[in-house]
C-alpha cells in the first residue's frame, strides 16, 4: 500500500487502497445514514485541506460497491437497497451543468434535457434494484465559478438539482458534495440579495462537519507507525514523559498509554505539539501522512531512537521550519513568536561556546517553539 498525498474518487484503485476508520468517520456516517432515512438525500461534508473527506467517500464507495464491510456493512440502512451504483464528478471550474453533461455523455446542456437523463437514469437503477451514490467532490471549485459567472442562472440549477434529489420519489439517491469552507463563504463577492438566494439553496443541503480532533490525528498516527519496523525501546523514561502529559493535564485522560507507545519514537509531547502544528500550518491528515512518509534529514523515518532519546520537540521543530519555511516565513498571527525563536536561537550561537550550542538550541526549541503553539509545558 502506496501512500498519496491526495484520494482522486474517479480514479482510486480500491485493491491498494487502506482507510483507517476514525470516530469522527463512523460520526459523519452516521449522520449520514441517520439524515437521510429522515428525507434527506443532499449533504454537503466541510472541512478544511486534508482532513480526509475524498478518502472518506472512496471508502464508504469500495464498502457499497464490493461489500468489503472494512467500513460499512449494507444492513439495509438505504431503503433495503442491496446493490449500489456510483456517479462521481471531482470540480473543477467550470459549470456544474457542463460538468454532469459529460458524465452522463450528453453534448447539451438543456436543463430540461439534463434533468429528463438523470430520470431515467434513477429508473433504469430503481429496475435494477440499484442504489445510486452521487458525489460532487472538490464542490468549492464550482461554487467559486458560480460567484463569477452568472450566479443566478448557476444557483438556480443548483438549487433544481437539489430539490430533484430530495423528491420524495428519488428513494434511490443520495448526493454528498465535499467543501474546504462553509457554503456562504464562496458569496462574499455578491450583492445581498445574491447572498440571499445563496443562503437559501445552502438551505437544501444538510452540512456536516468533518474535522478530525487532534486526538484522532493522533489515533491515525499511531495506527500507521505501527506498521513500521522500528524497535519499540520505550521504557520508565518514556512512561515518565507520558505520566508528565497526564499529570499536567497537556494530554486528556482518554489517550492512553498504549496509543502513546505506537507513536513511538514520538514521545507524547512531541506527538501532540506536531498535530498542533499540522493543524495550523499544514493539511492535517494530509500534511501528518506527509511527516510519517517522508524520507528527509528531519523526519521520523531517518531517526534513530534510543532508549534515552526519542523524537522530540527539538527534533519536531527542524521539521516544522524545514517543510513549512515560506508560510512562517510571511506575515502571519505566529509571526512574532517564530521571530523569537530565530533571535533566541541566534543568540544561543553568539554567546555559548561552541560545545555547549547544540543542547541550549535544543533548549530552547523545545520551550519557545511549544509556547509559540500555545501548549503549556509544566516543567517537574
Amino acid at each position: 500500500m502506496k501512500f498519496a498525498l491526495s484520494t482522486n474518487i474517479k480514479n482510486v484503485q480500491f485493491n491498494d487502497f487502506h482507510y483507517i476508520v476514525t470516530s469522527n468517520s463512523r460520526r459523519v456516517l452516521g449522520s449520514l445514514i441517520a439524515d437521510y432515512s429522515s428525507g434527506i438525500h443532499c449533504f454537503t461534508l466541510v472541512g478544511t485541506y486534508g482532513t480526509g473527506k475524498s478518502s472518506f467517500l472512496a471508502a464508504l464507495e469500495r464498502d457499497l460497491l464490493l461489500n468489503t464491510k472494512s467500513f460499512f456493512e449494507n444492513k439495509g440502512q438505504f431503503n433495503d437497497y442491496k446493490k449500489f451504483q456510483t456517479l462521481n464528478i471531482v470540480g473543477d471550474y467550470n459549470t456544474l451543468a457542463n460538468l454532469l453533461s459529460d458524465e452522463l455523455e450528453s453534448n447539451s446542456t438543456n436543463v430540461k434535457e439534463f434533468f429528463s437523463r438523470l430520470e431515467q437514469k434513477l429508473i433504469e437503477h430503481k429496475k435494477k434494484k440499484e442504489f445510486l451514490l452521487f458525489v460532487i467532490d472538490e464542490f468549492g471549485k464550482i461554487l467559486e465559478h458560480a460567484a463569477n459567472h452568472n450566479p443566478e442562472k448557476e444557483l438556480y440549477f443548483l438549487q433544481q438539482l437539489a430539490e430533484f434529489v430530495n423528491h420524495p420519489k428519488h428513494d434511490n439517491v443520495i448526493l454528498i458534495t465535499t467543501l474546504h469552507q462553509s457554503f456562504g463563504a464562496y458569496s462574499k463577492k455578491l450583492s445581498e440579495q445574491q447572498r440571499n438566494e445563496w443562503e437559501k439553496v445552502k438551505g437544501r443541503f444538510k452540512e456536516i462537519v468533518f474535522n478530525e480532533p487532534v486526538e484522532q490525528l493522533l489515533y491515525l498516527a499511531a495506527a500507521q507507525i505501527e506498521k513500521s519496523s522500528k524497535k519499540n525501546v520505550s521504557g520508565k523514561n518514556f512512561d515518565a514523559l507520558f505520566n508528565l502529559a497526564k499529570r499536567t493535564k497537556f494530554i486528556n485522560n482518554d489517550l492512553s498509554i498504549s496509543v502513546a507507545e505506537k507513536l513511538y519514537p514520538l514521545d507524547i509531547f512531541s506527538a501532540v505539539i506536531l498535530t498542533y502544528a499540522i493543524q495550523r500550518y499544514g493539511q492535517n491528515e494530509r500534511s501528518l501522512f506527509s511527516f510519517l512518509n517522508s524520507k528527509d534529514n528531519n523526519s521520523i523515518n531517518n531517526f534513530e531512537p534510543t532508549v534515552t532519546q526519542t523524537y522530540n520537540l527539538a527534533n519536531v521543530y527542524d521539521y516544522i521550519i524545514y517543510n513549512f519555511y515560506s508560510y512562517l516565513s510571511e506575515v502571519n498571527a505566529d509571526s512574532t513568536n517564530w521571530r523569537a525563536i530565530r533571535v533566541a536561537l541566534e543568540r544561543v550561537e553568539g554567546y555559548l561556546k561552541v560545545e555547549k550550542v547544540d543542547i541550549a538550541s535544543k533548549i530552547v526549541k523545545t520551550l519557545r517553539f511549544s509556547n509559540s503553539n500555545k501548549v503549556k509545558i509544566c516543567i517537574d
